[in-house]
């Protein structure tokens, strides 16, 4: 049934290591990428977390179970694409032994909010809190595609069939899930012209204010009187 299948997709998947609060963002990083990285480098360990979880179901489900490995494969082959890298120059041959090469912290974090979808469960419970981030939404709509058809399916009958008009705030989370506008304010074009008004307006802050000039007809007056 669904618990079944979201125990086995959760099982089989790659997911961040539990840690505490009080761990940097780098260390979060650093254990995460580690972890994706033995999953990705090693498809016999993934095989054999998958072979475990699907150990009851191989013989009368093979459908299911490889399913099952598909959607583990999805998962890393994903997030290795969403992995950043130290920038590199060209002339550096040897940047790749530097420790200290690191990427930003913003991109830490992308990538950590990537993985915040690798767990399904995980996913819906943020959705239905409104704290879903727009990577983990991508990650879910990607990693498990049926899932989310599933979902969507159910939004689009939600909002179909209410009496009343969902809050703005409930419209846009599930604009994130589904990766479309379900607002008129959330369309690009919409989004753009906001944006513009804005940056237009910081640039006329931003503007040196002008500098009267000098009335040279009032130097040229006090002069005379003082010659007088």
């Amino acid at each position: 049934g669904t618990d079944v299948t979201f125990k086995a997709a959760k099982e089989a998947a790659p997911f961040v290591p539990v840690v505490g609060d009080d761990i940097s963002l780098q260390d979060k990083f650093d254990k995460a990428v580690e972890t994706d990285k033995q999953h990705q480098g090693d498809m016999v360990i993934l095989q054999d977390r998958i072979s475990r979880v699907t150990q009851n179901t191989a013989d009368i489900a093979p459908n299911t179970t490889m399913a099952f490995a598909q959607t583990a494969v999805r998962a890393s082959e994903f997030m290795r694409s969403k992995r950043p890298d130290p920038p590199l120059r060209p002339s550096d041959v040897t940047a790749h032994l530097d420790t200290r090469q690191r990427v930003s912290d913003s991109q830490m974090a992308k990538y950590l909010r990537y993985r915040e979808g690798l767990d399904p469960i995980q996913a819906m419970e943020k959705l239905a809190k409104g704290e879903i981030s727009r990577e983990g939404a991508e990650t879910f709509r990607t990693v498990y595609p049926q899932m989310f058809e599933m979902v969507k399916s159910e939004i689009a009958t939600q909002l179909t069939e209410a009496d009343t008009a969902m809050p703005y705030d409930t419209l846009m989370h599930l604009s994130i899930l589904v990766g479309a506008p379900l607002h008129p304010s959330f369309e690009p074009k919409f989004v753009a012209t906001v944006q513009k008004m804005h940056a237009n307006e910081r640039k006329e802050r931003k503007k040196p204010t002008p500098k009267s000039a000098p009335k040279m007809a009032d130097r040229y007056e006090s002069r005379s009187h003082e010659l007088a």
